[in-house]
């Protein structure tokens, strides 16, 4: 949980500076590159959704066999 909290503080800046660049480059090139790296963060932030989702099933998991070999 913590790792994809700091992937997602590192994609979120990573998405700042090129928010800053991109009216800065034109032409196809720079077009395509955009168009992949929008797609690609997408992507990353789904995976991190559910990185974030495997996290709480985990430990929901580890609080009921906690509660079980307790009781």
């Amino acid at each position: 949980d913590a790792n994809a909290d700091a992937i997602q503080r590192e994609l979120m800046a990573a998405g700042d500076l090129l928010a800053s660049l991109r009216r800065t480059f034109i032409g196809q090139r720079a077009e395509s590159f955009f168009r992949q790296y929008d797609t690609a963060f997408e992507e990353v932030q789904s995976l991190l959704a559910q990185v974030h989702s495997l996290a709480e099933e985990l430990r929901q998991s580890a609080r009921a066999l906690r509660a079980a070999d307790q009781g």
